[in-house]
């Protein structure tokens, strides 16, 4: 049965751009280090570091413009 859970909320899908991360090769016991996975991407994604702003902008920029979410639906296999 697919999981969907909630990374960042901004706002109605009509005005916000919404990202989903979809599990791929994440067995169910693996479901947690997906969802730290997700997490830790999306983190990187919307970082403001002073070494990243060039790989993450406009990301970082526009944060407040984006919903993200992660959809876990177990893989028969892993990796």
């Amino acid at each position: 049965m697919a999981d969907l859970t909630n990374i960042i909320s901004s706002g109605a899908s009509s005005k916000s751009i919404d990202i989903v991360f979809l599990a791929e090769g994440y067995q169910a016991s693996e479901k947690e280090k997906f969802l730290f996975d997700a997490q830790n991407f999306t983190d990187y994604m919307f970082s403001v570091s002073s070494n990243l702003n060039r790989l993450n902008d406009p990301f970082s920029k526009y944060q407040k413009f984006f919903n993200v979410n992660a959809l876990f639906l177990a893989s028969a296999q892993s990796g």
